[in-house]
C-alpha cells in the first residue's frame, strides 16, 4: 500500500510531504496555510502535528516518517568507500541512492520486499531491518538499516 504522506521533523517545524494526489487534495481541503507556505511541502508546528495526523488517519490516508531519523550511524564497506573515492560519478550515485533511501524509495526491489520495508518503518523500532538495492553500471549497492536503527551500511552485493 502506498503511503499518502511522509513527514520529516526539522526540529522547530515538521515538513509534511504529500506522496499521492489524494494527499495533496487533503492538504488543499483541510489545511489553512499562510501565504508563505508551499502546499506541496507545508511546514507544521509540532504542537499542531498530532491533530493533523489524527485527521489524516481519520480520513483513511496513511502517514509515516522518513528514514532520516532512523539511519543511526551511516557507514560504507571499504570496497564501496574506495570506489566512491576514486570515481566522482560513482560517488554521486552513492549520494543519490542514499537520498532516495531517506525518501523511502527502495530502489530495485520487488513489490513484496518494498512492502516489508514499509511495514518495518511504520511499525517502529525493532520491527525489522530495512534493505534497499540500487543498480548502476559501475556497481550495484545495498543500503541496509539494522532493526534496532543503530546503523545503516552501504555495501556491494558481493560484500553481503
Amino acid at each position: 500500500m502506498k503511503t499518502d504522506f511522509i513527514f520529516h521533523n526539522e526540529g522547530t517545524l515538521i515538513m509534511l510531504l504529500p506522496q499521492t494526489d489524494q494527499a495533496q487534495q487533503w492538504i488543499n481541503e483541510n489545511l489553512q496555510l499562510d501565504t508563505w507556505q508551499n502546499s506541496q511541502r507545508p511546514a507544521i508546528e509540532p504542537r499542531m502535528f498530532d491533530d493533523i495526523c489524527e485527521g489524516i488517519r481519520r480520513d483513511g490516508l496513511t502517514i509515516r516518517g522518513d528514514m532520516f531519523q532512523m539511519l543511526g550511524q551511516v557507514v560504507a564497506t571499504r570496497a564501496v568507500a574506495d570506489q566512491a573515492a576514486a570515481d566522482a560519478e560513482y560517488n554521486d550515485f552513492i549520494k543519490n541512492s542514499l537520498q532516495r533511501y531517506i525518501r523511502c524509495d527502495w530502489g530495485d526491489l520487488c513489490d513484496e520486499d518494498k512492502q516489508l520495508n514499509d511495514d518495518a518503518i511504520t511499525e517502529g523500532e525493532n520491527a525489522g531491518r530495512v534493505l534497499s538495492r540500487y543498480n548502476n553500471a559501475k556497481g550495484d549497492i545495498y543500503i541496509i538499516t539494522e532493526a534496532d536503527r543503530s546503523a545503516t551500511t552501504i555495501l556491494h552485493p558481493s560484500d553481503y
